[in-house]
């Protein structure tokens, strides 16, 4: 649990500086996470909502940023249908899927896990299907358990990380943790910050924000504070704070918010903004 003491600033009082730097250099690139960030958390998953706030901002910023990205741990499609908007970019599954220009691409080790994941499905289900509260949420090439309901989560933690650390092979998948969760990841060198990198690079940013509230939102986080202290780019990592938030995402922003209503400010103030 993170105490507001410490939080680093909030991005609404810093509004003005904001503006300069993101939109006085060019190219300029806005990325997002969803849930937890343009959307509350919402149980079970599927009923998230992104927040039409969020989405009216961030249809306003692709007329003022050169890139507007949303990077999910979602799939990339099922990132895009949240959202509702065609013309962003969409990275999904933590960087092993990319929506550009209505194409989707995927990672080759997302493909290999694919062909061994149905046995691996039905492996966990056996072992831990009958705990209560846990919920089983089948990736397109992964697998996601959650232990938000459970009871005692700290001890259904334990038992799904057992379970989890037993049967998966770890030459061909990872596991993840983040609010309430352990993901069963395809094993790549590939993440947020991977993903962040690449579209950096791919499009020549200048300057950069970055919008996120879990663990695996720190790998971006510190993709954006690597390249600031390089001097290739301006870049700025916002972190979306709860009660749920680990100490260590915190400690790798410049800037917070403290709920999806602020981020949709933080939009329309960018959207507002002069193009200079």
């Amino acid at each position: 649990m993170l105490s507001s003491a410490h939080l680093p600033p909030n991005a609404l009082t810093r509004l003005p500086a904001l503006r300069r730097r993101l939109l006085g250099q060019r190219p300029c690139g806005l990325f997002t996470d969803i849930d937890g960030t343009l959307s509350d958390i919402a149980w079970p998953p599927e009923r998230a909502v992104v927040s039409a706030a969020c989405r009216r901002g961030l249809e306003r910023l692709v007329d003022r940023f050169d890139l507007v990205a949303a990077v999910s741990g979602r799939s990339a499609p099922e990132a895009r249908e949240m959202v509702g908007l065609d013309d962003l970019t969409y990275i999904g599954l933590h960087g092993l899927e990319e929506i550009a220009s209505g194409h989707l691409r995927v990672a080759k080790a997302a493909k290999r896990a694919a062909t061994i994941l149905p046995a691996l499905v039905a492996q966990v289900v056996g072992r831990l299907g009958c705990l209560p509260g846990l919920y089983l949420e089948r990736k397109t090439y992964g697998l996601a358990v959650h232990f938000r309901t459970a009871e005692n989560p700290q001890a259904a933690r334990q038992a799904v990380l057992a379970v989890l650390s037993s049967t998966v092979d770890a030459a061909v998948f990872d596991l993840v943790e983040g609010r309430k969760v352990v993901e069963v990841r395809p094993r790549a060198r590939i993440d947020k910050g991977t993903a962040v990198r690449r579209l950096i690079r791919r499009h020549g940013l200048k300057a950069a924000i970055y919008l996120g509230d879990d663990i695996t939102d720190v790998d971006a986080f510190r993709a954006i504070q690597q390249l600031k202290r390089r001097e290739t780019l301006d870049g700025m990592a916002i972190v979306v704070a709860s009660q749920e938030t680990p100490p260590e995402v915190s400690a790798a922003a410049d800037l917070s918010l403290d709920s999806v209503d602020q981020v949709a400010c933080l939009l329309e103030s960018l959207a507002q903004a002069r193009r200079l």
